[in-house]
């Protein structure tokens, strides 16, 4: 039952975190071979590094050691001092020095004469020769060579160790040739792999004396290491973007779900109030109605703008419920303060999805008997910002009202999807023309919105519409807005959005 629970809360994040925990390893399939690729391509470059270091180090050696006037050679060839370099030196582990084709002295005895070979030394500049020996005994030998006054000195180059470079992933995986470029015929290094390579990779570089070319072969086994390595790796990966990807969806959600308990709290506990801002007939004065606005007032007083719940409220359709709420409180406050006398509406402001059923006329016709209220005491506004799915089925809905006495008008005319086929469509007895356009109504303004302001006005007279300019500021908008045929005016100008009672107050100073 708890398991079965869990699964419920979460299981949007659970959906998620399974789809990218399985999709990751098929995505990253190719990380595995890259990894093998990346790695030899790094074990390439350290073992060319080393070779090139090794030739450098022996070829400064040799040039100092072609200064010296003579050496002492000793009992069996052997010199101490070309036996010291050897020993302070690492990147050579042979010197020799040779005439007449023969070694004279050496740094150690050698087991196979080396005359045999001079036959492979190829010229290199600055005088330095080199030559790499593959047979028998003096298997991967890289000999360097310098001619001297004392002679040929001869260094045998320090080899790498390639399964110290390639990190003896596997033993005996991995062999190299060497390759100089320009040099024909020169071929370094160890090919013995029992198989067809399963990965080949070239580096190349240059220097001072020659271009090496290093051809580096990876044998199955070297592969398998990685293609397991790597999905593995792409395992971790998909495990670790998954668990991210989840978290994030289980906060998103869960922020959404908390607005949504929060303002489920609210309508239980009766928070969303009605807020009045008036309409005035600029001519006479007269206050004519006013539009509904909602606000949440928490029960500390703390008031919570509009802006920061409406959306989401629409959104997640909890603006009906929070509408009926409303509805019933502003039916009281007419009845209550007595503003059903006269001519006095209150205007509700409507979503599409309240035409979706006929609760919200229901609810209308009860609060009108039940406070013995008239129907011209409410409006609906109806706002362009939204669209209306199904224009006709929306004309049907809006003529109930409108056939019981309720008056119907278009909100933030010109501003969203609606545009002037509402009018045409919907039983339409007023635009609101939005702030937007209102805020061109000033002297000097050609603003481009002052344009679709009086277009607005044009075709509202031309329609026989009445027409109410929202969000009037100044004495001067009035005074245009009356000019061009708009009197009947809600804005910043005679009220601000007000409570129940501090309207009532306003109402009887104004």
């Amino acid at each position: 039952m708890f398991l079965k629970l869990l699964l419920r809360r979460y299981r949007i994040p659970f959906a998620v975190f399974l789809f990218v925990a399985l999709l990751g390893p098929v995505l990253l399939g190719s990380l595995d071979r890259h990894l093998a690729r990346h790695n030899l391509r790094a074990d390439a470059e350290r073992m060319l590094e080393q070779i090139d270091t090794a030739v450098r180090r022996s070829e400064a050696l040799l040039r100092e050691l072609g200064a010296v006037s003579g050496f002492d050679c000793e009992t069996q060839g052997v010199s101490q001092r070309l036996a010291d370099e050897v020993f302070e030196e690492p990147a050579v582990r042979w010197l020799g020095l040779m005439r007449d084709k023969r070694v004279q002295c050496a740094s150690a005895p050698l087991r196979r004469e080396l005359q045999d070979y001079h036959f492979a030394l190829k010229p290199l500049k600055d005088q330095f020769l080199i030559a790499a020996l593959n047979e028998g005994q003096l298997r991967d030998v890289l000999l360097l060579g310098l001619d001297t006054e004392n002679g040929r000195l001869v260094a045998n180059i320090q080899p790498p160790d390639i399964d110290l470079i390639t990190r003896a992933e596997c033993e005996g995986c991995v062999d190299y040739i060497l390759k100089l470029q320009g040099i024909e015929g020169f071929q370094f290094g160890r090919n013995e792999l029992d198989e067809i390579p399963a990965e080949i990779h070239r580096v190349q570089v240059s220097a001072p004396q020659v271009d090496y070319e290093l051809v580096l072969y990876a044998g199955k086994e070297f592969v398998d290491y990685y293609l397991g390595m790597g999905w593995f790796v792409s395992v971790l990966i998909s495990l670790v973007c998954a668990t991210v990807l989840a978290i994030l969806v289980h906060a998103l959600l869960s922020l959404r779900n908390s607005l949504r308990f929060v303002i489920q709290q609210g309508l239980n506990h009766g928070e969303f109030v009605p807020y009045y801002q008036p309409i005035v007939d600029s001519r006479t004065r007269e206050v004519v109605g006013a539009e509904v606005l909602v606000r949440w007032k928490k029960p500390d007083g703390t008031m919570i703008p509009p802006g920061q719940f409406i959306p989401f409220a629409e959104e997640s359709l909890l603006i009906l419920p929070m509408t009926e709420q409303l509805l019933a409180q502003v039916a009281r406050d007419l009845d209550r303060y007595r503003w059903r006398q006269g001519a006095f509406f209150a205007s509700i402001n409507l979503v599409p999805e309240h035409l979706d059923s006929d609760d919200l006329l229901v609810q209308l016709k009860s609060l009108l008997e039940r406070y013995h209220l008239k129907p011209q005491n409410f409006s609906i506004e109806l706002t362009e910002r939204r669209q209306l799915a199904n224009l006709s089925a929306a004309s049907e809905a809006l003529k109930a009202f409108t056939r019981l006495g309720i008056d119907a008008k278009i909100d933030d005319a010109g501003t969203g999807y609606g545009g002037f086929s509402y009018v045409q469509e919907l039983p339409i007895s007023t635009l609101k023309i939005d702030k937007m356009f209102v805020d061109t109504a000033v002297d000097g303004n050609l603003d481009v919105k002052r344009t679709v302001l009086e277009a607005i006005i044009e075709f509202a007279h031309h329609s026989e519409l009445e027409t109410i300019a929202e969000g009037v500021e100044s004495e001067s908008q009035v005074a245009y807005l009356q000019a061009h045929g708009v009197n009947l005016i809600q804005g910043y100008v005679y009220g601000r959005p007000m409570s129940a009672e501090d309207f009532d107050r306003w109402l009887k100073d104004f």
